[in-house]
Formats: structure tokens, sequence, C-alpha cells
């Protein structure tokens, strides 16, 4: 028993140092110019919200979402973020392609914000 456990220690520590022996000699591609793969991707964003859902501040919304408000926040995201973000009537922005890195598209995800606290107000 205690060959196998001094056997799993020892292949944990080697797995340690081959990883950091491959980031530090440059052997992992860190350029900005190749597109991130599924696993990656999926990776960040579970990374990132972990981070935010652990370090945000513990708050409600202090605007309520009333239409006035709504109306008000959308006139805002059409004169300000839209070129860039796409907006529901024109999910592909028209600029998207000429920035790098890409701005995330928030059309999609603009009518799903609204469509639930239209929701939420019923």
């Amino acid at each position: 028993m205690r060959g196998f456990i001094l056997g799993g220690i020892t292949t944990i520590v080697l797995t340690i140092l081959a990883a950091f022996f491959v980031g530090v000699t440059g052997r992992i591609t860190m350029r900005a110019d190749i597109v991130p793969t599924a696993f990656e991707r999926s990776l960040a964003m579970r990374v990132m919200d972990a981070n935010v859902e652990r370090n945000a501040p513990k708050m409600a919304n202090p605007v309520e979402p009333t239409d006035s408000n709504l109306v008000a926040g959308a006139s805002i995201y059409r004169k300000h973020c839209a070129l860039c973000h796409g907006d529901p009537i024109d999910r592909e922005s028209p600029l998207a392609d000429t920035l790098y890195p890409p701005p995330p598209p928030f059309g999609t995800r603009l009518i799903a914000c609204l469509t639930r606290a239209a929701e939420r107000r019923r």
C-alpha cells in the first residue's frame, strides 16, 4: 500500500513539473491570432463565471425593470453599443469582422435578457 501511495504522489509531482517545464520553455502557443478551441473557451468561461460569482459584490440591482428604464437602457445600448455588439434587429454587427479580437455578440443575449425582465414583471 505504501508503494502505491508513493507512486501516486510521484506521478502527481512529475505531472506538475512536466507542465511547468512545457510552460516556461515556450512550448505552449499564446498567439492571439489562433482561434481558441471549444475546450479552451468553455474552460475560460467557467473560470470567469466562478471568479465573478465569488468576487462580485452581493447586491440587488438598484435599477427597477420598469418600462421607462428598459426603453432608456435599450436606447443607450443602441446608440453606444449596438454598432460593435449587434442588436435584436441586426444581430451581426457591421464592425465585428473588422475588430480584433471580435466583440462578443450581445444581440441574441439582449433579446433573452429583455424577455426575462419582461417575464419577471408579469
